[in-house]
């Protein structure tokens, strides 16, 4: 881990009308697994939207690896190094597997557009780069079945592909196994746990265990605020973290 940050958040904060969602964020990104954790409504989502720049903050400013991103939205911070999933998983659902990926890589490569919308085969180095990534997440199915035909879990594979694409530093992860039977859960958690050993992970995840056993840092987030950040069993031996999430039990 280098002391440099890849992201720097500084003040941040979100207001919706009467209701600050969140509420002077001020912490720092660093090449590791790091886990926000929190009850409903402590501004988790917020608080990504905010990083991936869905959202612009009331107030507050946010650095990406040294530059000032508070004013960017998405494909700016994408070019940062950037990138995200979301908890609903965001597929062309009729296109074969390969070719959700492919879409996302070329969309990112130096390729004219004009050659957008050329064949699939007609560019090697984007063909080789998408079956890359394709591998790195683990993608065994058939890679010529349309998005629509796959399992939840191996759209959720497919999905952290596309977010792969653009090759970013950090990887943002808004609840990868929400709505996933157990067994593709366990799936899903060992390519994110690869993962982090080659990209900085920021993840939202209500399982704790896994959180605490995978995590090199936990952040706890309450009312909008972080309560508490460290290693997780620090983190988690916290008497104001265990009265506030886990209610004074650790599981």
């Amino acid at each position: 881990m280098t002391d440099d940050p890849i992201v720097r958040c500084t003040d941040l904060r979100k207001e919706f009308a009467a209701v600050t969602a969140v509420d002077d964020l001020t912490i720092d990104i660093h090449d590791e697994f790091t886990s926000v954790i929190g009850p409903n409504g402590a501004g988790k989502t917020t608080t990504f939207n905010l990083l991936a720049g869905t959202l612009s903050p009331t107030a507050g400013r946010m650095e990406l690896n040294g530059t000032d991103v508070t004013a960017k939205g998405p494909e700016s911070r994408v070019h940062h190094g950037l990138s995200r999933t979301y908890q609903i998983t965001n597929l062309f659902d009729e296109l074969p597997a390969f070719e959700n990926v492919r879409l996302a890589v070329q969309a990112v490569s130096d390729v004219p557009y004009a050659n957008v919308f050329a064949d699939a085969l007609s560019d090697q180095e984007i063909n080789r780069r998408t079956t890359e990534i394709l591998d790195l997440v683990g993608f065994e199915e058939d890679r010529t079945t349309a998005a629509e035909n796959l399992s939840q879990g191996y759209k959720r594979l497919l999905e952290i592909a596309i977010a792969l694409a653009p090759e970013p530093d950090v990887l943002l992860l808004d609840e990868p196994t929400a709505g996933l039977a157990v067994d593709k859960k366990e799936l899903v958690f060992d390519v994110v746990g690869d993962l982090a050993d080659e990209y900085a992970v920021v993840l939202i995840e209500h399982k704790l265990d896994v959180v605490r056993d995978m995590s090199d840092r936990l952040v706890v987030m309450h009312n909008g605020q972080v309560l508490d950040s460290g290693p997780p069993e620090e983190t988690l031996s916290n008497p104001e973290v265990q009265e506030a999430y886990l209610r004074g039990v650790t599981s």
